[in-house]
Order: structure tokens, then sequence, then C-alpha cells
């Protein structure tokens, strides 16, 4: 249930031609350094929106906004990069990171990004604690959690000034390369 939104920015033939000018590896992590920093923007705002004193003043651990992350995806290419902000979560989070977060997984994410149902009386594992807890708040019936989003917030907030930093920072890689002997 992931969403997908790409950025195409047009106009660029010079900043292509530019880039085939420089040998492949500087066009490359000239273009993906830029692209990262974008992406890191969109990070930021994903991070900030879930953090304390946001939308979530109940949050303890940090830990949905410490798994809020950029990757760079393979299809990039030399004159192509693509990143994705992402909440890591499943099993393959549980195994990285600084010092492995093993028993720490925001599989969660997803519930607060798009909302969820209380089923009362399904609690997991049968806790009598959580199936009374569900029940006072459903009021017995199945209710429909709104949800509380912090990524598609984050990313239309942060999109104009994405391609901005983009730009920017190609060009002053450019410049950088160019002012070279």
């Amino acid at each position: 249930m992931m969403a997908e939104t790409r950025v195409h920015v047009t106009g660029l033939r010079e900043l292509q031609e530019k880039l085939r000018n420089f040998a492949p590896n500087i066009a490359r992590n000239g273009l993906r350094a830029a692209t990262a920093a974008g992406a890191a923007l969109i990070r930021n705002e994903a991070r900030a929106n879930a953090g304390k004193g946001g939308k979530f003043p109940q949050v303890i651990t940090g830990e949905m906004q410490r798994d809020i992350q950029i990757k760079r995806e393979r299809d990039s290419t030399d004159f192509r990069a693509l990143y994705s902000v992402f909440v890591r979560s499943g099993k393959k989070s549980r195994l990285s990171g600084k010092g492995r977060n093993v028993g720490k997984d925001s599989y969660y994410w997803r519930f607060v990004e798009f909302g969820h149902w209380i089923n009362p009386g399904k609690a997991l594992g049968g806790n009598k604690k959580d199936e009374a807890r569900d029940r006072r708040i459903a009021g017995g019936q199945n209710k429909f959690v709104t949800a509380k989003s912090f990524m598609r917030p984050a990313y239309e907030s942060k999109k104009e000034a994405a391609v901005l930093a983009i730009r920017d920072k190609l060009a002053a890689r450019i410049a950088e390369e160019a002012a070279k002997p």
C-alpha cells in the first residue's frame, strides 16, 4: 500500500548537456548528491510531523520518527537519480541500523498514516486489559480511527522546496567541477 509519486523537472536540456561534458562518475555523484538533498528535506519534514509536539504529543520512544529514511533506488543511472522517502519496518528494519533495532519495529506507521479499525474484543494475544480499553474507546462497536498523516503532508509542503534544493545543489556542483583545472 505504498504511494509513489515521481517529480519530473522539464526544461533542463542545457543542464543535461553540461552533465554530459563531465566524466560519468562526476555527473553521477553530483546528481545523486543533489537528489539526496531534495529527499532529505521531505524526510526531515516527515520526521518533524511524526515527532513529539506535532500531531503526536503522546510519542514516547520516537522510534517511528527515527525509522523515516531515504534510500537511493537501483533504477538510478548516470543521468537519472531516484530516491525514496520511506518508513523502515519489518524484519529487515529490526536487523539494521545502529545497534540493531531488535524488538523495535515501526510496523504501525501504516495505521497512523492511513487510519485503522478498532475491533473491540479482538486484542492480540487475548490481552483482557487491551480488550477492555478498546471496548471503552469504541463504545462496543467497530470504530475507524482517522489517519494522522505525516508522510503525505511532508511531501505536499516540501515538494517545491525540494526541487529548488536539487536545482541549487546541482548548480553548485557543476560550478565547482567547472572551476577545477
